[in-house]
């Protein structure tokens, strides 16, 4: 029930910030979340096929295109749709695969947040800010009792859940090219998976020694605390590299920001 405890403190804490009344936009965001969510923790405690998970964040995506949370690229508006849903189902299902090793999901995930909170702070948007600050409080209160030895787990409620209120706060920032950069190690750690399933299909040969990756370093013999770790400092390195590029994306406008 840890992934409840992510999800229900995210959205008090949401609540709190708008005093009980969020704009429409807002609602719509915690609508999609909470649908993300609940298909979480019917997989917790049923089980779900893929198919099923993808369905409740096709739901999910279009709740988002809906109240105009989507990606904006100069594409049609179809391709724009369709990679709005990728966006959100691809961070949903990484930080999944993430967790696997305590610590792991909600330390990442709470770096990614941080980055987004200073990104929408600094850019004067206070939506994505309100939204990316709730997100930091809930991984931060459950990081307490996730890291090694682990007192409570996440589960499918909190990992999707929490993969799609990344993904949602990464749209919010309108700042589409950057979107990979902002969640790198979850991007590199679900690729790994796709090029392992991919390639072992094809040529019956594997890429890396495991994927996810994470577990590569854990078969090499680092501690996973290390490993945890050193998957901290790579969000960090993402954070600090995402700033260094929204600043010479935006010029000397960003620059009395930074």
């Amino acid at each position: 029930l840890g992934g409840l405890a992510i999800f229900g403190g995210a959205i008090v804490a949401v609540l709190v910030i708008y005093r009980g009344r969020p704009p429409d936009q807002v609602l719509g965001i915690l609508l999609a979340l909470t649908v993300v969510a609940l298909v979480g923790l019917w997989d917790d405690r049923n089980g779900l096929p893929a198919w099923g998970k993808l369905a409740g964040q096709l739901l999910g995506g279009i709740i988002l295109i809906k109240f105009d949370v989507r990606v904006q690229l100069p594409l049609p508006n179809l391709l724009n749709y369709v990679i709005t849903f990728l966006w959100l189902a691809g961070i949903s299902n990484a930080i999944n695969f993430l967790d696997n090793m305590d610590g792991l999901s909600a330390g990442v995930s709470a770096v990614a947040a941080a980055f987004m909170l200073l990104l929408g702070a600094l850019n004067e948007q206070f939506l994505v800010a309100a939204l990316a600050a709730a997100v930091l409080g809930a991984c931060l209160g459950f990081l307490r009792y996730n890291f090694k030895p682990a007192q409570i787990f996440m589960g499918d409620t909190g990992s999707l859940a929490l993969g799609a209120g990344l993904a949602v706060c990464a749209l919010a920032l309108r700042c589409e090219l950057l979107l990979p950069f902002i969640c790198l190690p979850f991007v590199i750690d679900a690729m790994s998976v796709v090029l392992q399933v991919g390639c072992f299909k094809t040529t019956g040969k594997r890429i890396f020694r495991m994927a996810p990756i994470h577990h590569g370093f854990e078969l090499s013999g680092w501690l996973e605390w290390r490993v945890v770790i050193i998957f901290w400092l790579a969000g960090l390195a993402s954070g600090v590299g995402t700033l260094y590029v929204w600043k010479t994306a935006l010029g000397q406008s960003s620059a009395s920001l930074l």
